[in-house]
């Protein structure tokens, strides 16, 4: 079930997914950001403080809006604040992701990220 929220994520529209939190890009642009390149849904990290995450997190290939699949093309991270996530965290990321990003300090935690074939490493 999503409903969107009133944010928005450089000026693509943002939903709440299953308790994961989205932005949907509906054209692909040559330019500009990576977001812009790949049509799909993004993975933002929830701003709620409190949602944790623990254990083995799957990250579905695709997800629906308004009876619409869009397929999961990014993966930015899944909180906005680093102690929401335990440092046992296993994120599986589907074959269809185009790039990760997110803060550059998790990069280097102890978070183990897989899946993901094809993936473009890091944001750019």
């Amino acid at each position: 079930m999503a409903s969107e929220i009133v944010d928005d994520f450089y000026g693509l529209p943002v939903y709440n997914v299953d308790g994961f939190v989205y932005a949907l890009n509906f054209e692909q642009k040559a330019t500009g950001d990576v977001i812009y390149r790949y049509p799909g849904a993004i993975l933002l990290p929830n701003k709620d403080k409190q949602v944790k995450y623990s254990g083995k997190v799957i990250i579905p290939s695709k997800i629906t809006v308004d009876g619409k699949d869009y397929p999961v093309v990014g993966f930015l991270w899944l909180s906005a604040y680093r102690e929401n996530e335990d440092s046992d965290l296993k994120i599986i990321l589907p074959d269809g992701i185009k790039f990760i990003g997110g803060y550059i300090e998790y990069q280097n935690g102890k978070r183990e990220i897989t899946g993901g074939s094809g993936v473009v490493p890091w944001m750019d």
